[in-house]
């Protein structure tokens, strides 16, 4: 077993997955442990890993490895919770109208104190008339737009031109960082106002959400209406697929965004027909059909209904990769992949690969032609 099986067993959140990985543990190489709890910060399956191999291996040292990884995700997940349930109560205090977005909501709906939904920031939409009280309930709780500096402690303001930029053609403000004077720890919070780039061919209908209430182990959270929610769950794993710097990085697919959507349709939080009829509504049907049916195949189909999924079509539409920052665009694909993603994900050498092809397939078939690739540079 190799130590991506271990994190794709994780990332079941299910008894089946513990067990597996109980069962594998004790035979494997210490080095195959080391290397799938790594490998789990960036799925975010960190927690019920370490917990499963903890319990499992006779090896010492990897017991501590693995307590200590799930203890401080732990730590970290309480206070990002504390943080943000008190931001929730500012917006609330000052009468701002604010939905939660992704991880903050999904941790509260389908996660556990035990098993927690680890993230970095919190995503918040708001309307464009809320926009300015928003910001002013943040600035006020100490948050200032930015990036975190080199040494961590201190946010350094983007230019006027880059904070256009965002607003213009991103998703959310430029994002908004609190650092704790005393503890020297930093909290985010994107403002978004729409939920794709204007870069991307597919986009959430933003005029057509509909929004619900749910009653969380963290008090009541305005969010997406559940299919909604679920579609741009889908949405956001594909969106990040677009990117070749994600590629490289491995960030292109992660457990995490896929396994939101598996607990939420296991808890009865949306149906797969439902889902798939609602993204038709919104405007992204193949993201949607695309995230099921890799959903699919990485952990069969059970918990859920996968018969709408048209499973064809979303191994067509995986394969093309696009870039949005390079390109300004995503409906032309830079190069093709060779293997779907429930492959692609088990292949940490892919974003060399992606290089490659990059290179080869784009630049070097452009340049054997006569085609200059030229640079417009920005002021900010």
């Amino acid at each position: 077993m190799k130590p991506i099986d271990l994190v794709l067993l994780a990332g079941r959140y299910d008894a089946h997955g513990r067990q597996e990985i109980a069962t594998s543990a004790p035979t494997l190489d210490s080095s195959i442990l080391y290397e799938a709890i790594g490998i789990s910060y960036a799925h975010r399956v960190t927690a019920p890993l370490a917990d499963a191999i903890r319990g499992s291996t006779k090896d010492m040292a990897v017991r501590w490895a693995a307590g200590e990884s799930a203890r401080m995700l732990r730590w970290g997940h309480a206070i990002n919770v504390t943080e943000f349930r008190h931001l929730m109560a500012e917006f609330e205090r000052a009468g701002v109208v604010i939905h939660v977005l992704k991880g903050f909501l999904v941790d509260a709906l389908v996660y556990s104190n035990a098993v927690p939904r680890s993230y970095n920031d919190l995503d918040i939409l708001v309307t464009q008339e809320n926009s300015s009280a928003a910001h002013q309930v943040l600035t006020e709780c100490g948050y200032r737009q930015g990036e975190l500096a080199p040494d961590g402690l201190h946010v350094t303001p983007f230019s006027t031109e880059r904070s256009e930029g965002y607003i213009e053609e991103l998703q959310h403000a430029p994002e908004y960082i609190r650092v704790d004077s005393t503890t020297g720890l930093s909290f985010r919070v994107d403002l978004h106002h729409r939920l794709a780039t204007v870069f991307d061919h597919i986009a959430i209908d933003i005029s057509a959400l509909e929004f619900e209430k749910y009653q969380t182990r963290y008090g009541e959270l305005s969010g997406l209406a559940r299919n909604d929610m679920l579609c741009h769950l889908a949405y956001h794993a594909w969106w990040d697929t677009q990117s070749i710097a994600n590629i490289a990085d491995c960030r292109d697919l992660r457990l995490y965004q896929l396994a939101d959507i598996r607990l939420l349709l296991a808890a009865g939080l949306g149906t797969t027909q439902e889902m798939l009829d609602r993204a038709r509504a919104l405007g992204c049907y193949q993201t949607a059909n695309w995230a099921l049916s890799v959903i699919s195949h990485l952990w069969g189909d059970e918990g859920f209904d996968t018969s709408p999924v048209e499973h064809d079509a979303a191994r067509e539409f995986d394969l093309n990769v696009s870039d949005r920052w390079l390109q300004r665009d995503t409906s032309t694909p830079l190069f093709t992949w060779d293997t779907p993603a429930w492959e692609r994900i088990r292949n940490s050498d892919r974003g060399v690969l992606a290089l490659k092809k990059f290179f080869f397939d784009y630049v070097d078939a452009h340049t054997k032609l006569g085609d200059v690739m030229q640079w417009s540079m920005r002021s900010n």
